[in-house]
């Protein structure tokens, strides 16, 4: 599976019609948005916090799919599943795999916009 759907991408291009501003802030507004809602993840695991794990994940998901990031919104998809069921080490690897997936797109959304 790609990271980032080709087919969204170039939507978000057709959209933006050329505001190439519009979709620099779009990128910065989501790598921002994103790290706010890892971290509170995070936090979320270490209190043991289903809701504001399961509300994240969901916010998360839904933010990286509006902008392609296929692989990213699987993983959140797959973390909140995981929510109220007690599996905290399935839950931290995920989120690992969540850093590490969101690495990745920073550059490759930049270099896409």
């Amino acid at each position: 599976m790609e990271s980032l759907s080709k087919a969204r991408l170039e939507t978000l291009k057709s959209i933006a019609d050329g505001d190439k501003d519009f979709l620099s802030q779009l990128v910065t507004t989501f790598l921002l948005d994103s790290k706010n809602e890892m971290e509170k993840v995070e936090q979320a695991i270490i209190s043991g916090d289903d809701a504001v794990i399961a509300a994240a994940a969901h916010k998360l998901k839904g933010s990286s799919s509006n902008i392609g990031a296929v692989r990213l919104a699987k993983l959140c998809e797959a973390l909140a599943a995981l929510t109220g069921k007690g599996d905290t080490q399935k839950q931290a690897e995920i989120v690992r795999g969540i850093h590490q997936e969101y690495s990745g797109l920073e550059k490759a959304l930049k270099e896409a916009f």
